[in-house]
């Protein structure tokens, strides 16, 4: 099943793993302001315009950057072409590479293209009749497809190919379950503004993710071929849209989520509500909850029920603590609604954090 050619550049080869050093050099996910403009010439629409005093101190804005030092020292590089060759028909070529890990859906591995960009193979496992699999499969391919946006992972081919169904998707450096315990509150508002970025662009075509965790959150590089001194850019993406459904389609009960990450909602929907939108702001609370505190949480279904998450958020010694709680809140019809206006309490906090 070919798919719409295009996407992103894919990052140059790293031809040595920088060391601690380097990464530090490596700049956040948003871009710096560009240099200041030359004096217009005289009789310009911009002559006699305001100076601004380069002196003048600059008002808040997202200044802060994550810091990498914290990441592991050796950044991994792209697999060679190795073991198995698969073939979409007459579409692509495709190198299956080492396993990577998996999830209740599927296995996911390395590969390559005929190219030799690095990309992951999603192998959906047998769970159920195959035609459940197959409409499993057509569900994310046609949600990637449709979804395309800089923080929501690219899908570059789908196909059928010795009784499996594949996914084949843009490679990313690391899941951000990978390296919770090495990173800190200064990554907090970066992932926040993609991630929910992400989630109002889902929110707008009528879905819902219903998935959202620190495995399902990606950390991204991307490098200017034409820069090789420059230091690559990061980002986070979203991805796993497996499970994303339209909203109306959502059933109150058996909706299919990890027990830790359960919302009131989900389990007694005619106390709480239903599952909708603002489960993806909860969901992704907690999973900045789980950045601050530098481990996935663990609340069981009481704890859930009586507002356990939300206190913990509260007495957090942070200044992102009052954005977690509202999100975290047990009651969907009290809960922070959209990521919009999620990211807008955290941009409170960090225009706080500057002032």
């Amino acid at each position: 099943m070919p798919l719409p050619q295009g996407g992103p550049t894919q990052s140059p080869r790293l031809g040595t793993s920088p060391g601690p050093g380097a990464l530090a050099s490596i700049t956040g996910p948003h871009p710096v302001l560009p240099p200041t403009e030359p004096p217009p010439m005289p009789g310009s629409p911009s002559a006699g315009a305001p100076i601004v005093d380069p002196a003048a101190r600059p008002g808040p804005r997202l200044a802060t950057q994550p810091n990498l030092r914290t990441l592991p020292s050796v950044v991994p590089i792209r697999a060679e072409p190795r073991a198995e060759m698969i073939r979409n028909g007459s579409n692509g070529v495709y190198f299956m590479g080492e396993y990577i890990g998996g999830g209740s859906y599927g296995d996911v591995y390395e590969c390559t293209d005929e190219w030799a960009n690095p990309l992951v193979a999603k192998v959906l496992k047998p769970s159920g009749s195959f035609e459940e699999v197959r409409r499993q499969w057509q569900s994310e391919v046609d949600n990637l497809s449709r979804m395309r946006h800089p923080n929501i992972t690219y899908i570059y081919d789908a196909f059928f190919h010795d009784h499996a169904f594949y996914i084949i998707v843009e490679k990313c450096l690391y899941s951000l379950d990978r390296v919770l315990p090495r990173i800190d509150a200064s990554w907090v508002p970066h992932i926040a503004r993609d991630l929910l970025q992400a989630l109002s662009f889902i929110h707008r075509h009528g879905h819902v993710h219903k998935d959202v965790h620190p495995g399902n959150v990606f950390v991204s590089l991307t490098s200017d071929v034409m820069d090789a001194g420059g230091a690559p850019r990061v980002s986070f993406k979203l991805g796993d849209l497996g499970i994303t459904r339209v909203e109306s389609d959502i059933r109150i009960v058996g909706t299919i989520m990890a027990p830790w990450m359960l919302p009131p909602e989900a389990l007694v929907p005619g106390t709480f509500g239903t599952v909708g939108r603002p489960t993806d702001v909860y969901h992704a609370a907690l999973l900045l909850l789980s950045v601050l505190r530098r481990a996935v949480p663990s609340f069981g279904e009481a704890e859930i029920l009586a507002g356990v998450p939300q206190r913990v958020a509260q007495e957090l010694q942070s200044p992102y603590s009052s954005a977690l709680a509202n999100a975290l809140r047990p009651r969907v019809m009290h809960r922070t609604q959209t990521p919009l206006e999620f990211w807008r309490e955290i941009q409170a906090a960090v225009k706080y954090r500057s002032g």
